[in-house]
């Protein structure tokens, strides 16, 4: 994958096996505070909308899971094939969303920074690299300077460097890759209902 690519969370793969990816129909409740697009990951807020996560992570933040389709008021489906500017939910808007919400989930996210094995079974942050895509993609990609050997306030585990990706040998890249990650602060993983953090 070309350096700088960033496209949101990609499901990839199963830690229990399979690449079967099912999704939870729901509504945005017309309470997201941001726009939503395909490959955002996103939490549950007190109303039972969707928000997309934030970037400055607290502990404790639970994420629900990454939006796959995303669906105007009507449930029609907002694609990529639509003008530019409608296929994604804008802020406050009311619609629908399919997420992939399986927590054993394997995403792929790209790194603007070459990432290598050391780094395996650290904790990673996000960042949004711009506004998003024409297509309605995601930019959310891997924050490549906030690492920690702990997981408060960071919801991604690096698993492996991408074998797929880098325009150099598997696990070398030179300028920027794909890391596959899993979602260690996951709403149905959680000992307690949802934690909520102020979105303000």
């Amino acid at each position: 994958m070309p350096a700088n690519n960033p496209r949101g969370l990609v499901p990839t793969r199963h830690l229990t096996g399979g690449s079967s990816f099912q999704t939870t129909f729901r509504s945005t409740r017309g309470a997201n505070l941001s726009v939503l697009r395909r490959g955002d990951p996103v939490y549950m807020d007190t109303s039972g909308g969707i928000q997309r996560a934030l970037v400055a992570t607290v502990a404790g933040q639970q994420w629900l899971g990454v939006i796959a389709r995303l669906y105007n008021n009507n449930k029609r489906p907002l694609t990529f094939s639509l003008p530019a500017g409608t296929q994604t939910l804008a802020a406050s808007t009311s619609g629908f969303v399919e997420i992939y919400e399986d927590p054993d989930i394997v995403w792929t996210i790209h790194s603007s920074v070459s990432i290598g094995q050391s780094s395996i079974g650290l904790f990673g942050n996000i960042k949004f690299i711009n506004t998003g895509t024409a297509a309605g993609i995601s930019s959310c990609a891997l924050d490549d300077v906030d690492f920690t050997a702990t997981s408060a306030g960071h919801p991604l585990k690096i698993v492996r460097v991408s074998p797929f990706d880098g325009p150099t040998s598997p696990g070398t890249p030179s300028d920027g890759n794909d890391i596959e990650v899993i979602i260690t602060q996951h709403m149905w993983r959680s000992g307690v209902r949802r934690l909520v953090v102020t979105t303000t």
